[in-house]
């Protein structure tokens, strides 16, 4: 995880973003299925997971490391940097944002699971992917110029 991290770039913040995700790999397996991790109900172990990678990402995006640290300690209150003063307000600037938001909650937890959902293709089936697929070009077509994050290593 440490090579995959330094593959996306060779500064510190990639490498302590494949370090986040490898130290927590290698830590579930070596805690096993008996260990007190695995005793704690889903949600919480879904919740914890969610947290560290949330984490991780903070270094995977910033710019720098010190950039980095100052996001952590705003997102923890540790500092008075207001790096997401704005996310509220974004958030709200954009309903639509809520609405994909919604859409996607719904889709997780309801939906069949893809694999079984695309085994077979009937026609409906097929329609509503291409309905999907034009949908996405779309919006993409619509947005702001964001390049593809490979592109800025």
């Amino acid at each position: 995880m440490l090579f995959g991290g330094l593959w996306h770039g060779a500064s510190w913040n990639f490498a302590i973003w494949g370090g986040i995700h490898g130290t927590w790999l290698m830590l579930e397996r070596l805690m096993g299925r008996k260990s007190l991790y695995r005793q704690l109900p889903g949600i919480i172990r879904v919740a914890l997971t969610f947290l560290i990678v949330l984490i991780a990402w903070v270094f995977f995006r910033a710019p720098d490391l010190p950039s980095a640290m100052r996001y952590l300690g705003s997102m923890f209150h540790l500092s008075h940097a207001p790096a997401n003063a704005l996310l509220p307000a974004g958030i709200l600037y954009q309903p639509y944002y809520i609405l994909a938001l919604l859409a996607a909650a719904l889709i997780t937890w309801f939906a069949p699971q893809t694999w079984d959902w695309s085994r077979t293709i009937s026609k409906p089936k097929a329609v509503v992917v291409v309905i999907v697929l034009l949908l996405s070009l779309t919006m993409l077509a619509t947005q702001a110029f964001n390049p593809f994050i490979y592109f800025i290593f």
